[in-house]
């Protein structure tokens, strides 16, 4: 049940010092799941070779604490029989940082960072279904040196972020040690191993549902669903051929 994951992440936070309120709502999280139950749909369909991962983080401040969460949403686009598009949805994550988090770009690059870990992993696991199983030296080869059959396409929503990954020449962020994830997603945009990166409309972003709790979970629903769609215009890089 994909759409609930933040909730859980939430009471979770909670667990050493729950209240009668934190009850309630679990409570209400559990009747809500069985009144409404959802099911997850696999189409039968031709699948393209294209690894679509949506990433979001949210930053918040409550007292003299913070809260940082990292959202992802990892999809195989495809076609059905018809000829529409359609996904599978191969996996999803709503979870707190593990790092330090200052700002609200540096909790979009370090979710960035992550979901493109995570979706090498599997990128490369639909590797071995196309190419037969790997031995390790021939993992760590593909690793350094790119030749990925599977294309990551990475979507986020933070401008300055996306700017940041892919300008050649850009001004170094306040926080230091946030360099050396720019740098990383740099690494793997230039072998290949991240085949594109785009900056979509907050309001196409799949993985928003992961992060916020208040927001609708349609988008969460229709992923489950495999038909999920964007309705405004992205911005990707590398620009296809032809483009201005």
């Amino acid at each position: 049940q994909v759409w609930i994951l933040v909730y859980i992440v939430a009471l979770q936070r909670k667990n050493k010092q729950a209240s009668v309120s934190d009850l309630k709502r679990l409570n209400a999280l559990t009747r809500e799941l069985m009144r409404n139950p959802q099911k997850l749909y696999y189409h039968c369909m031709t699948p393209t070779q294209i690894l679509e991962v949506y990433s979001d983080s949210a930053y918040s401040r409550e007292g003299d604490t913070a809260h940082a969460l990292k959202g992802m949403i990892c999809l195989r686009l495809g076609r059905s029989a018809e000829g529409q598009e359609c996904s599978h949805l191969l996996d999803a994550l709503s979870q707190s940082h593990k790092l330090a988090v200052r700002s609200t770009f540096g909790a979009e690059l370090l979710a960035a960072t992550s979901a493109v870990d995570h979706a090498f992993g599997i990128a490369l696991t639909l590797h071995e279904t196309e190419a037969g199983c790997l031995k390790p030296d021939e993992a760590l080869q593909i690793r350094e040196s790119g030749g990925l059959l599977i294309a990551i396409k990475l979507l986020i929503d933070a401008m300055s972020v996306y700017h940041s990954i892919i300008q050649e020449s850009f001004k170094a962020p306040s926080e230091k040690s946030l360099l050396s994830h720019i740098s990383w997603l740099k690494e793997m945009l230039h072998l290949g191993l991240l085949k594109i990166i785009g900056w979509v409309d907050t309001r196409d972003m799949a993985a928003d549902g992961l992060t916020k709790g208040k927001i609708s979970r349609d988008s969460l629903l229709s992923c489950m669903r495999g038909t999920f769609s964007r309705s405004n215009p992205i911005e990707i890089y590398p620009r296809p051929k032809g483009s201005g």
